[in-house]
């Protein structure tokens, strides 16, 4: 899974789920969307300053 899908399967799963829980308070996709074009550091949770 490329760092992009996984992004955006989580940004399904926020879609879905937060109207519910109200679990998250901002959603800063295009902030994600501009650190992989960027390029990630190396790491287990690259892409995931916020989560």
């Amino acid at each position: 899974m490329t760092p992009k899908e996984l992004k955006d399967t989580a940004l399904k799963g926020i879609e879905m789920l937060n109207p519910k829980l109200n679990a998250i308070v901002s959603v800063l996709s295009e902030q994600s969307e501009e650190e992989i074009n960027k390029g990630l550091c190396a790491g287990p949770f690259m892409g995931f300053r916020f989560l």
